[in-house]
């Protein structure tokens, strides 16, 4: 039998690599296995200077994925689910995606004053709590407080040029994805942004080979806030990841 693949794990706006901790703990994968990545401007690196598009995020996870010998996984949150999904898109070697919570690769297309408050947020401590408060079931506070205190070195100008890209996406019409591999896509069951509907009509049908799952007593970060209930259902697909490629070996 092949070693498991690696798994990467691609956080989401304005958050950090350690953020996956809980769920890599509750997880069944060796430690060695598991790959973070702290996309610049955000919590892991807010003094980076960008600038910060979507292309530039991908170039960033693609060259992890490329250091990486052998098969590889790749798990996405939110604004991260929409890099992973083109990371994947380029290359032969991934074997599964999971997209938590995903925005659509093409943009959520919100409206100016709807994304407006989002933008604003660099610097801005109440605005932060808040945001994370209004968007999660249950958001430990330790986690927001380590998190609030990278967040609030991050410029509203990052937090601008960053919003635009999950809002924008890749824009133009809803299209299939060019990923034709296994595809999970996990919601929480309180999360106001990514909604049930959202997901049958944006992100599910894009997909050749897709399941779609559910945690409770989750919103917007399912990894930060149940890990324990979200670490069977990657369980599950990391099994079947591993299947796939044991059988691919063997001929």
């Amino acid at each position: 039998m092949v070693p498991p693949p690696h798994i990467v794990f691609v956080h989401g706006f304005l958050d950090d690599g350690a953020t996956w901790t809980p769920v890599i703990d509750a997880v069944d994968l060796p430690a060695d296995r598991a790959v973070t990545v702290d996309l610049p401007g955000m919590a892991g690196a807010p003094e980076h200077p960008g600038p910060f598009t979507l292309d530039g995020y991908v170039d960033e996870v693609s060259a992890v994925v490329d250091r990486i010998e052998g098969p590889v996984v790749l798990v996405g949150q939110s604004m991260g689910a929409q890099v992973a999904e083109l990371v994947a898109a380029r290359s032969d070697r991934v074997a599964g995606l999971v997209l938590l919570t995903p925005m659509p690769l093409r943009g959520t297309q919100l409206p100016d004053e709807a994304v407006a408050p989002f933008r604003a947020l660099g610097g801005d401590l109440e605005g932060l709590t808040g945001t994370r408060r209004a968007l999660s079931a249950n958001f430990p506070d330790a986690e927001l407080a380590r998190l609030n205190e990278y967040g609030v070195r991050i410029p509203p100008s990052t937090t601008a040029a960053v919003v635009d890209i999950w809002n924008l996406g890749t824009g133009g019409e809803r299209a299939e994805s060019a990923y034709p591999g296994p595809v999970l896509v996990v919601r929480g069951a309180a999360d106001p942004l990514c909604t049930e509907d959202l997901v049958a009509a944006e992100v599910a049908p894009r997909f050749r080979d897709v399941r779609v799952a559910v945690v409770e007593g989750a919103g917007h970060w399912p990894h930060v806030e149940q890990p324990a209930a979200l670490a069977p259902l990657l369980d599950e697909f990391l099994g079947r990841a591993r299947r796939d490629v044991d059988t691919a070996v063997g001929g």
